[in-house]
């Protein structure tokens, strides 16, 4: 698929990387000469420098013949200049991004008129994920859910769990009211998507598939029912800061917010009028502790600041508080804090290249086609994907049972979930697909998957 991302900063950068490395033929366009040079360096990639708005730079991109145009510099008025441009030019699927806050109606309805197909807002993405994972307990990371029923989640094996060195059949068989499916395991540096024979050792990383019913009791029978979240401190407050606030408030949270610029104070006092708002210096310990440092069930840290973000995080670890979740700036800085065991990481980067990945994927095998990708998620570090498809009228393998051998799917390939007229099934080798069901597929991402059909072997 050809792709012309416009723009070189952390997210541009971000998402250009992530759809080059997937084998899509990208072109990247920023005014930064040095910049687009560093980046066809690193990548398989073209690159014009110029300005995006520019028909001139837009047609040396070849933005006649691009299939979709991603606009993701700092501006929202340009990223939407941009896109009208290519639009006009030729260009197939144009996306803008957006950060104006929601209130902003303005900036939507110019979006339209401007011809861009979807507007994305990355800064309310990234609130969405952190208000959808604390709705789990902490020791739990790298949540989604699929629907309103299904959840992945990843969990640590550690050394005093009473399912090491037992085979998933095993744990299944023990735990016959809990249902779930064990996806991909991280041994070292290897992925092994699992079978039920395969036994669990201590420091393994697994994701696992279950129900909204059942998850409460496999947490509680693999000793992760960690406390429910109730009250929030979050640590700086800019874009991202108040579109989690927001939710957050909405959903009846009992939230603190620290913020260091006393003009944004104010403003946030008036938006917020449910949320307690401070004035203070986020690096100073005093002031931490007197404002639930150590007592808040989640201290969200969200600074545009790495360091000061650190610093809060090894701060409040120090105090006893282990539920954190701090916001990645940089995401080469990112690359480290990743590594060290202290709360939930969350790139704003990575969470929309992963959202545009999804809708490039989408994109190259038809919107509206038999085998729509309706989401896709990297998970296990990026080295697996689970991406759930629309099983299509008259598809060959419907109402076959998965352990029957005419129902033959490849290696590193597993059929995590089923969802049937709204009801999720985690499925056994009784279970059928049938026309219209919902099909969530684990799957090496090495061989981006772009249909149902591509799971199965060949005879």
């Amino acid at each position: 698929m050809k792709i012309l991302v416009i723009g070189l900063g952390r997210r541009g950068s971000a998402v250009a990387a992530m759809l080059a490395d997937e084998g899509h033929d990208v072109t990247v366009v920023d005014t930064d000469v040095k910049a687009v040079s560093a980046f066809t360096d690193r990548h398989d990639a073209n690159g014009v420098a110029g300005i995006g708005t520019a028909k001139n730079v837009l047609m040396r991109a070849g933005v006649q013949t691009t299939d979709l145009v991603v606009a993701i510099t700092g501006s929202d008025e340009v990223n939407m200049l941009c896109c009208m441009q290519a639009k006009a030019c030729g260009a197939g699927y144009t996306m803008a991004a957006v950060t104006a806050h929601e209130a902003d109606t303005g900036t939507a309805d110019m979006a339209r008129m401007c011809g861009v197909d979807m507007i994305l807002n990355p800064e309310l993405e990234t609130a969405k994920y952190i208000a959808e994972g604390l709705r789990f307990p902490f020791e739990v990371k790298e949540k989604s859910v699929w629907g309103n029923d299904v959840i992945l989640f990843e969990l640590l094996v550690r050394d005093n769990d009473s399912f090491v060195d037992r085979s998933l059949w095993e744990i299944r068989v023990a735990l016959p009211e809990a249902n779930f499916l064990v996806v991909t395991v991280l041994r070292g540096k290897a992925l092994v998507i699992p079978g039920g024979d395969f036994r669990l050792r201590s420091g393994d990383r697994v994701e696992i598939v279950s129900t909204q019913k059942t998850f409460g009791k496999i947490a509680r029978k693999l000793g992760y029912a960690g406390k429910k979240t109730k009250e929030c401190l979050m640590v700086g407050c800019g874009t991202t800061g108040y579109y989690l606030a927001k939710l957050l408030t909405e959903k009846e949270y009992r939230l603190k917010i620290l913020d260091f610029d006393k003009e944004n104070c104010l403003k946030l006092n008036d938006l917020l009028p449910t949320a307690e708002v401070m004035y203070g210096n986020a690096e100073n310990a005093q002031t931490l502790i007197e404002s639930g440092l150590s007592t808040a069930d989640a201290c969200l840290l969200m600074t545009g600041d790495d360091r000061t973000n650190l610093i809060v995080d090894m701060f409040a670890f120090s105090l006893g508080n282990k539920n954190v979740v701090v916001k990645i700036n940089d995401d080469a800085f990112g690359g480290m804090l990743k590594r060290i065991d202290m709360g939930m990481r969350v790139s704003e980067s990575e969470i929309t290249a992963e959202k545009i990945r999804m809708i490039a994927r989408e994109l190259s095998v038809g919107q509206k086609g038999a085998n729509r990708i309706l989401r896709l998620h990297r998970i296990a570090e990026n080295r697996a994907e689970a991406v759930e498809f629309e099983v299509p009228q008259g598809f060959a393998f419907s109402d076959i049972p998965l352990r029957s051998p005419a129902f033959r799917i490849k290696k590193d390939l597993l059929i995590a979930c089923i969802i049937r007229g709204g009801t999720a099934i985690i499925p056994n080798g009784d279970s059928v697909i049938r026309t219209g069901d919902r099909v969530v597929v684990i799957s090496d991402a090495r061989n981006a998957l772009s249909s149902l059909e591509q799971i199965f072997a060949k005879k």
